[in-house]
């Protein structure tokens, strides 16, 4: 079960997007930005947890391996629901009248993180259930994925889901891979 969550939680952000580059949906400008985003959370959320994966080297409950800590499965269901949350609160609130309540946008907002973050939820506890992960693995996987996915999101947009403007970034993360050195380069602007 926790695999048909992570596949579905990674492909329908992915699949709205290129249908958006493709297609002209309402509401969708700027589907490319949206999906080069996504992808540059997801990478950065599988390059965490691989490494710590690696590094850490926690065997798994039920004894099958040393790859635990933490829960790629947590990490990426997470980071699928923070960043496409964002979208869909914004895409959802700007459909709404004008002259709609403070009370009812906040309701209507909230209803994609509601619905996302119970899947994402859900997927760390059939990790748990199958003894895959410890608790603690899931959690640690579930934070590392929400920071990724929020920071990417932001990173990128506002949270009224409207493009930053170049000049609106100030901070940009790189992959480092060289001979000598893997890692992250972050650079923030001040």
């Amino acid at each position: 079960m926790s695999d048909a969550l992570l596949f579905s939680m990674l492909a329908i952000p992915a699949i709205t997007y290129t249908t958006g580059i493709f297609a002209d949906l309402p509401g969708m400008d700027h589907a490319n930005v949206r999906l080069l985003g996504y992808l540059e959370a997801l990478n950065f959320t599988q390059l965490f947890t691989g490494s710590a994966k690696k590094l850490i080297g926690r065997e798994r409950p039920d004894g099958e391996d040393y790859q635990s800590f933490f829960s790629g499965h947590s990490s990426t269901t997470f980071m699928a629901a923070s960043y496409f949350s964002w979208d869909m609160s914004a895409w959802l609130r700007n459909r709404l009248p004008a002259d709609a309540g403070v009370a009812t946008k906040l309701l209507v907002g909230s209803i994609p993180f509601a619905a996302l973050y119970t899947a994402a939820g859900l997927t760390a506890y059939y990790r748990i259930a199958a003894e895959k992960h410890w608790f603690s693995d899931v959690m640690t996987g579930s934070l590392v994925g929400i920071g990724c996915g929020n920071f990417f999101y932001l990173l990128h947009f506002r949270p009224d889901g409207k493009v930053k403007k170049r000049s609106d970034t100030t901070a940009a993360v790189y992959p480092v891979i060289t001979p000598e050195i893997t890692g992250v380069a972050v650079t923030w602007r001040f």
